[in-house]
């Protein structure tokens, strides 16, 4: 029987990935004994050649410094996995432009953002980003009480104070964070430049006009979120209705001033309706909208489209009005049972939010806000009913979508970028948003989105997670602040490099009974394992982050809007707020110009402890 064999851990160092660069240039000690030695080389070349006259021995000592020098300066340049050595976020200094600041970092997370700030523990780096990593999307991860709307009041305070534009979906659709961003924005001095949607106070909102731009495909892609899904055929056959009435309506729109509305879609919910509209306009059929809605008259009342488009008779009409009224008809049957589902949606929506989609002449349209640079915020009505927030969120990125198609074709890319915050993005989202963010990119509309896990987005699709990983593959800067998602940490992982480990081991034979005749032997192992594990993220608290830019990631303290005191209740104790209709602006300038001054001063202060600070 063979003598056992113990192997003992001794210590671990940790590698970047190889990088000669980190074993040479970062070991203070290596560094310094190789130029030491550099230099006593050359002084023995020096006395070798002026003493002694020995050119060869000189030049051969000349050679040894020489390569010695380019192995130091060779190994700056040198690393096995050469993304690492690209910096993804903007220097800090006077010639570099920057979009956000996205935090502070720190050499360690304390458990406490607060605690994480003591100046001992910043490195003096800011988290900088320009307006093309603003542009590549990003996707803000935490649980509740992690600190995700700091963060958002944060980058939302600095696109104010730019001059820039945005559109702000507030998912949980509370009053305070509305009275928060409305007091930012006036900070600014830009409250004749915001729009407050606001569901959860419906007689103090500004209007939106979606229906009057974007054609009928988009319209009803739009519409089709309000219904309520049930059965797949039945849903299928309703959303044929409304694309339908709509190719009729967007043409009157269009060349007759139409001013749509949901009460004007109301009026259009009955086959007899659509019979006599057939009628009027049989000789527009060369527009191919106008063609498709005569052809979806006669298709479901069994008439047949070439006989009663040519022809000119009383009896081809009559016989068409006659076959509108018939439920016998399966057709008209179809229609009556779909259109039922439509008649309780645009009732509710055009009476109880008639405040906001029924005014003839809105106060804004979301086009209009992004070429202008508007602010717009959504209060979305979650407190009184999850599912209409739900729907009216989901009418909302189809009303993006339908701004988007639209300025591609007429609008150029602003220089500031129009940011659009989702909050609680997966209360509200939907199937194809996430193929959508990639074209919005090229046109300067990119999408932050806020969620506390990847199970969150799966809803969205069901389960299949098709949808999520699209979302994912398309955002390029993610913030993960607190939470326990332990799918999150497998796909971050994903992203950055492996770290790699050197361990050391004892190997020790035992050769006799005395402890003195051990002969050791050493050896070295390496080992590779991720990069995080779910107990970083779950240690996190009150703005700590993770921000992961490509293959890099960076410990930092988000920045939160500058002003935590700062909210409407200094103002007005109401839950009123002015909008710009209305705002009296010569009453508010002096409290904003103080806001502003006391802003400034403690700008200074931090200033002066970042003044030096590169990233």
């Amino acid at each position: 029987m063979g003598n056992p064999t113990e192997f003992v851990k001794e210590k671990k160092y940790k590698l970047s990935q190889g990088s000669l660069k980190d074993l040479i240039l970062n070991k203070k000690d290596f560094s310094m004994t190789i130029l030491y030695a550099n230099i006593l080389l050359a002084v023995v070349a020096f006395f070798v050649l002026n003493i002694s006259k020995e050119i060869e021995s000189a030049n051969m000592i000349i050679t040894v410094v020489i390569a010695n020098l380019a192995v130091v300066i060779g190994s700056s340049f040198a690393s096995i996995d050469k993304k690492e050595l690209k910096e993804a976020l903007v220097k800090n200094n006077k010639s570099s432009e920057y979009s956000w600041n996205l935090g502070y970092e720190v050499k360690e997370f304390m458990g406490s953002g607060l605690e994480s700030l003591v100046e001992e523990n910043l490195t003096g780096k800011y988290a900088l980003i320009d307006n093309e990593i603003e542009k590549r999307m990003g996707g803000v991860i935490g649980t509740t009480g992690s600190g995700k709307t700091f963060q958002l009041n944060g980058v939302f305070e600095q696109k104010i104070s730019a001059g820039g534009g945005a559109l702000v979906i507030d998912g949980k659709g509370t009053v305070d964070q509305l009275k928060t961003m409305y007091a930012i924005v006036g900070k600014y001095d830009r409250l004749d430049e915001l729009y407050v949607l606001n569901f959860a106070n419906l007689n103090n909102t500004n209007s939106i006009g979606f229906l009057n731009s974007g054609n009928a495909l988009i319209l009803s892609e739009i519409l089709s979120e309000l219904i309520e899904k049930s059965d797949p055929q039945w849903d299928s056959v309703a959303i044929d209705v409304m694309s339908n009435i709509l190719k009729l309506l967007v043409y009157k729109r269009d060349h007759e001033g139409l001013i749509l509305s949901f009460s004007v879609i109301g009026e259009y919910l009955s086959m007899s309706r659509l019979a006599s509209e057939a009628i009027l306009y049989k000789d527009k059929v060369d527009d191919v909208f106008i063609r498709d809605f005569v052809n979806y008259v006669c298709v479901n009342t069994n008439c047949d489209y070439d006989k009663f488009v040519t022809g000119k008779t009383r009896e081809i009409n009559t016989e068409l009005m006659k076959a509108s009224n018939n439920t016998k008809v399966q057709g008209v049957y179809n229609f009556t049972t779909a259109s039922s589902k439509w008649n309780q949606i645009l009732t509710v929506f055009g009476s109880n939010y008639y405040n906001i989609f029924g005014s003839p002449h809105p106060d804004i349209e979301l086009l209009d806000a992004i070429q202008n640079n508007n602010i717009i915020i959504v209060v979305l009505p979650t407190s009184e009913s999850e599912a209409t927030a739900k729907k009216i969120g989901k009418m909302f990125l189809g009303i993006i979508k339908s701004a988007a198609n639209t300025k591609i074709k007429k609008s150029i890319e602003p220089k500031i970028p129009f940011t659009i915050f989702l909050d609680e993005y997966p209360n509200y989202g939907t199937v194809g948003f996430a193929r959508f963010i990639s074209k919005s990119r090229a046109i300067g509309l990119p999408c932050w989105f806020y969620f506390q896990s990847i199970a969150q987005l799966d809803s969205i699709d069901n389960g299949k997670g098709i949808e999520t990983k699209e979302l994912l593959d398309n955002i390029g800067t993610f913030i993960i602040m607190k939470n326990n998602d332990a799918e999150l940490v497998k796909k971050l992982n994903e992203r950055v490099p492996v770290v790699v480990e050197l361990e050391r081991y004892m190997t020790i034979r035992r050769t006799g009974a005395s402890a003195d005749d051990l002969n050791a032997e050493k050896s070295l192992n390496k080992e590779k394992r991720d990069a995080f594990r779910s107990e970083l993220f779950n240690g996190l608290s009150d703005g700590e982050a993770v921000i992961f830019l490509g293959n890099n990631y960076y410990k930092v303290v988000v920045k939160a809007h500058d002003d935590f005191t700062l909210v409407y209740d200094k103002l007005n104790l109401e839950p009123y707020f002015d909008l710009p209709k209305t705002f009296p602006k010569s009453e508010l300038k002096i409290r904003h110009f103080l806001q502003r001054k006391e802003y400034l001063l403690a700008s200074e202060k931090k200033k002066k402890l970042f003044k030096d600070s590169f990233f």
